[in-house]
């Protein structure tokens, strides 16, 4: 089955959409593009999920692209969330451009609609330990989202 669903936080940004695949009733992919303020990304990443109905618990790895683009700039001395200028952008990426690629595990939780009007939709909160690719910088940050299954 399939999914489309949006998550605030995380990964994406501040706001993102996704499409989840999921190849067997334990193991899915997402593909999602997210807008933060004045920059955009780009993600994929696998979950396993454990075992469960109704409540999933998962673990999943990914990647993960945080950039700018055009020729404008902007100070991103502070950044929403918080965690992208305090820890991964140098001074010459705060004062207007900059392409982060990251690597991440997480661990989460989902609850699935079985029944009801809401049947097929599902809401998550994960937790994530984003890593710079360039550096191995490192920065915990969480997620939630919604999806839709079709």
């Amino acid at each position: 089955k399939m999914g489309l669903g949006f998550a605030a936080v995380g990964t994406q940004g501040l706001l993102g959409l996704g499409l989840e695949m999921n190849f067997t009733p334990y193991i899915s992919s997402m593909l999602s593009f997210g807008l933060g303020d004045h920059y955009q990304t780009f993600n994929i990443h696998i979950k396993r999920y454990i075992y469960g109905k109704y409540f999933q618990p998962y673990v999943g790895v990914g990647y993960s692209r945080w950039y700018t683009t055009g020729s404008e700039t902007h100070n991103f001395s502070q950044t929403n969330p918080e965690f992208l200028a305090k820890n991964f952008l140098n001074e010459h990426e705060k004062r207007g451009v900059f392409d982060e690629h990251f690597i991440y595990p997480s661990a989460g939780i989902q609850f699935l609609q079985l029944t009801g009007p809401w049947a097929g939709s599902s809401i998550y909160a994960e937790l994530i330990l984003m890593i710079d690719i360039d550096d191995f910088v490192t920065s915990p940050t969480g997620g939630l989202g919604f999806i839709r299954y079709f």
